[in-house]
């Protein structure tokens, strides 16, 4: 990936976001970068690897995805989570990819990338569509579920962010 240049610092959330979309050949379309720094007014340089390496993801991890996004899409549908006309996602231009968020990871080993998603499936009884995360780690697909804000969690420093 180029240089990422214009980061704006939140310090709210404590984290830089990019004010302009960068464009991101794994997924197909161009979006927001969020790294949580805590405080850092630049991206490490394990952020940058880690989003580096990311861009160079095996297709068939993303293959997989598509398989556990319509895994997920079958069971919101039994479960009366989404509508049943919600129909199959077949690639990652049918998601609307928000942002991808480099988490903390500074305590493990591992490298860690958020994707923050919304589908086309309209939630039961509601106006709107879900929302998704997507965590892969080391660049294999970890984990797919309604979004839930995993990494702003104490969760994220209990399971993730810790050494192994």
């Amino acid at each position: 990936m180029k240089n990422i240049e214009n980061l704006d610092y939140d310090k709210e959330f404590n984290l830089l976001i990019s004010s302009e979309k960068y464009y991101t050949p794994p997924l197909e379309c161009s979006v927001e970068l969020w790294f949580d720094t805590r405080n850092k007014i630049t991206p490490t340089k394990k952020h940058i690897h880690v989003l580096n390496q990311f861009m160079k993801i095996d297709p068939s991890e993303l293959d997989k995805l598509i398989i556990t996004l319509d895994n997920l899409r079958i069971t919101s549908i039994s479960n009366h989570r989404i509508i049943k006309k919600s129909k199959r996602i077949n690639s990652f231009r049918e998601l609307s990819v928000d942002y991808i968020i480099l988490p903390r990871q500074s305590r493990t080993k591992n490298g860690y990338v958020l994707i923050y998603a919304t589908t086309t499936w309209k939630i039961f009884r509601s106006e709107f569509l879900l929302e998704i995360e997507i965590l892969f780690k080391n660049n294999k697909l970890e984990l797919v579920r309604e979004h839930s804000g995993l990494w702003t969690r104490l969760e994220w420093n209990l399971y993730y962010n810790v050494k192994e």
